[in-house]
């Protein structure tokens, strides 16, 4: 989209500039260049104002991009008709007044059309329906300590499996042996298909990338104990207005009722498997989306309190006897966070209370990097893949400590 951007203002200053010699008449390659400076600048931020209003509506950038260089594209048109028609065109003034001027007039007709589109919902097709695969053999009671991965993108996992090292993607190639996932990812994006398969590699939003569950893998390979993780994630999702729970009045969010109805269809599964499958903790990495609005942040520290009643409400049958261990990641303090201290206060609030049962980790007293990868462009809103991996690791080494303390 950015190449086409470029190539379309380019095409508009060259149309401009051609226009000036050969419709307007300017009478020097000095007033050329000026003009089509003036006209290209117009042309871009006419075709912004409509851009701009539809992405605000419908949140499409693609469909922004179109048209708002459509709208630069009518205005050569336009413009072209204008210069050719008009015996006056040899007026400079006139005939860049009058452009604009038409302009204007499409600008306004186009964006009040634009106006009336309603806002997309991406929570409107919410999947919370889950296939089951009949894929594991019967468990004879056999134990198994399952542990649930929520939250948004960096739970989801936008870290490159390039960016690992060759060692590193040799060594988690294949999987670890004693611990496997089931995961679904932004709305099915990427997922097991309802399989359980070993814990490893493009296992993330999308294929190539990764999340936690790797780092959580590797820091559990150490035990001889038997592991199973749930991972249910959605990128750029709030917990005020999507994953919220409060109890008081039963209403929840479309996330909580698909975060519930997945981990409770493989629980459910685990049980007729014959299957001793207890859940011991929930890693939870989310904030990032409550830290851009006022009220979602302010309220954080309620919403969580009011979530994580609920869910260990809701999964109180599948909880092993040391109830569920609330993991929760601070998140960075990169720029696109406006209130990330605020945030991260409120978990760490939540943390404190020792009637919580839960634990904090601070990813950046830990060092966590997002301002890398990709090299020369880097993504400012997830973290570097070995800050991913790492962030893995510290779930899982809270994981351990939670067993090891029950």
């Amino acid at each position: 989209v950015s190449l086409c951007v470029i190539a379309d203002v380019i095409l508009v200053a060259g149309f401009a500039f051609w226009l000036s010699i050969a419709m307007l008449k300017a009478p020097t390659v000095k007033r050329s260049v000026v003009f089509s400076v003036i006209f290209t600048a117009a042309v871009c931020i006419l075709g912004f104002v409509p851009a701009t209003i539809y992405h605000a509506v419908a949140s499409n950038a693609s469909v922004s991009y179109f048209l708002g260089m459509g709208m630069a594209d009518l205005a050569i048109i336009f413009s072209f008709i204008f210069g050719w028609c008009n015996p006056d065109s040899k007026n400079f003034k006139q005939a860049l007044i009058a452009t604009i001027a038409l302009l204007c007039a499409l600008v306004i007709v186009i964006s009040c059309y634009v106006s009336t589109i309603p806002k997309a919902d991406p929570m409107s097709n919410v999947v919370s329906k889950f296939s089951v695969r009949n894929d594991l053999p019967e468990g004879n009671g056999k134990k198994l300590k399952v542990i649930l991965l929520n939250g948004q993108s960096n739970a989801s996992g936008v870290s490159r499996v390039a960016c690992l090292t060759e060692e590193q993607r040799n060594k988690y190639a294949n999987g670890i042996n004693n611990v496997h996932i089931n995961y679904f990812c932004d709305n099915g994006n990427n997922n097991s298909a309802g399989y359980f398969t070993l814990a490893g590699l493009n296992q993330g939003y999308n294929d190539g990338f990764f999340g936690p569950e790797l780092g959580i893998a590797d820091a559990l390979s150490s035990s001889e104990e038997e592991y199973l993780i749930l991972k249910y994630t959605w990128g750029g999702t709030v917990l005020a207005t999507q994953w919220f729970a409060p109890q008081e009045n039963g209403s929840v969010g479309p996330l909580y009722t698909a975060f519930i109805n997945f981990t409770t269809t493989y629980m459910e599964y685990l049980k007729t498997r014959g299957y001793d499958a207890k859940i011991g903790a929930m890693c939870w990495m989310q904030g990032e989306s409550d830290s851009v609005d006022e009220n979602w942040t302010k309220n954080y520290l309620k919403n969580t309190s009011d979530f994580v009643a609920s869910l260990r409400s809701d999964l109180s049958a599948y909880a092993d006897e040391g109830g569920i261990r609330y993991i929760d990641a601070g998140i960075s303090d990169s720029i696109y966070w406006t209130r990330y201290k605020r945030v991260n206060d409120a978990k760490k609030q939540y943390a404190a209370d020792p009637n919580n049962n839960a634990v904090y980790i601070d990813t950046i007293a830990a060092g966590l990097q997002f301002n890398k990868e990709p090299a020369g462009n880097p993504d400012l809103a997830h973290y570097d893949a070995a800050s991913e991996l790492r962030l893995g690791q510290l779930f899982g080494e809270k994981i351990l400590q939670r067993w090891q303390v029950s």
